[in-house]
C-alpha cells in the first residue's frame, strides 16, 4: 500500500448549498483548481480533477511516478485485470497499474 506523503495540505470542505454534493481540494485556504490527481483523505485515496472530487472517473492515474487504477473516483486496491487508457494497455495488480509493452 502506498504511503500518504502528500506535499499539499489537505483540507476538504463541502461546497455551497447549491453544489451540496461537490467536494473541493483546498490548498492554503483556497480551492486549488490547478490540481488533478490522487489525494489521501480519511484512509482512502480519491481522484480529483481541477480541484474537485470526481466520483465519475474510472481509469488510471499517475501519482509520484507510479500508476494506479481508480474506479468511480476512488483508488481500487482490490482490482486485478487489464484496462485500456488513452490507447495504452495496463495490467492492474491490486490497484497498481503497469504499462504493457
Amino acid at each position: 500500500m502506498m504511503e500518504a506523503s502528500i506535499t499539499y495540505k489537505m483540507d476538504w470542505r463541502i461546497g455551497p448549498q447549491h453544489l451540496s454534493d461537490t467536494w473541493y481540494f483546498i490548498n492554503n485556504g483556497k480551492v486549488d483548481d490547478t490540481y488533478t490527481g490522487l489525494v489521501y483523505y480519511e484512509s482512502n485515496w480519491w481522484y480529483v480533477k481541477d480541484g474537485i472530487l470526481d466520483r465519475t472517473y474510472t481509469g488510471v492515474c499517475e501519482y509520484y511516478d507510479s500508476w494506479y487504477y481508480v474506479k468511480e473516483g476512488q483508488l481500487d486496491w482490490n482490482y486485478n485485470g487489464l484496462v485500456e487508457y488513452e490507447g495504452e494497455k495496463y495490467k492492474i495488480e491490486n490497484g497498481k497499474a503497469y504499462l504493457q509493452e
